[in-house]
């Protein structure tokens, strides 16, 4: 829900941008034609109908009867959103707000006449006709960068999940010019990552440590300074 309420927010702030800088630029057109590609079907549809609904919302915020939408469904597929693409080109549209996914970026290049406003966070492999608008690895790092400066934390390590997001994570991490106590990648698989974790945070000797000074502490052996002696 909170993944669909985002998108919704920046769709909206997206159409209103559209039409600021539209009626700037092209004062002599009479109607401003906008290409709208979402999954009006399938597993993600509910996501494109949110979509959708937030640019009729923005429409009627406009109230103005020169912007009309052109909504298209790609099925969330990659060839289905090429033929659409193709579809509002024809129909004289240059600008289009979406795909959402970014797996359905991949033939967008064909279509060198529309620029489109992708919803995905993913900034590696973009075409060079798709500007993407979501929250991307980089601003989120900077994010959490920020807040660690703020709160003075000196010892952090980062915890890199093994997904196809990977490579992306690292490279945002390396941009962002901080140093890390430490970086690791961690499966995703919970059985995995206890173990993992349990490395990580030297558990074992930890635990060692730890009987060896109740151990010391019933027998009435005393801890100078934290250290057994």
């Amino acid at each position: 829900m909170k993944f669909i309420l985002i998108l919704a927010s920046i769709i909206y702030l997206s159409l209103f941008n559209i039409y600021s800088l539209a009626k700037e630029t092209e004062q002599g057109k009479s109607i401003l034609k906008v290409g709208l590609i979402v999954p009006l079907s399938g597993k993600h549809q509910e996501i494109g109908k949110s979509v959708l609904n937030s640019v009729r919302l923005a429409l009627s915020k406009i109230n103005d009867d020169k912007i009309e939408i052109f909504p298209k469904d790609n099925y969330s597929n990659p060839e289905k959103t090429l033929f659409a693409a193709r579809q509002l080109e024809k129909e004289g549209i240059q600008i289009v707000i979406g795909p959402i996914f970014h797996q359905n970026l991949i033939y967008l290049e064909e279509v060198q006449n529309l620029t489109f406003l992708s919803l995905s966070n993913k900034t590696k492999m973009i075409p060079r006709n798709v500007i993407t608008m979501g929250i991307n690895a980089n601003s989120q790092i900077n994010t959490i960068v920020n807040f660690i400066k703020k709160e003075n934390l000196n010892k952090t390590i980062v915890l890199v999940p093994k997904s196809n997001f990977e490579d992306e994570l690292r490279n945002a991490l390396v941009k962002s010019k901080y140093e890390f106590m430490n970086i690791y990648s961690y499966d995703v698989e919970p059985n995995k990552l206890t173990s993992q974790i349990k490395q990580i945070t030297a558990y074992s000797e930890r635990t060692k440590k730890l009987e060896k000074i109740i151990e010391f502490v019933e027998r009435g052996i005393e801890i100078c300074g934290g250290y057994l002696l």
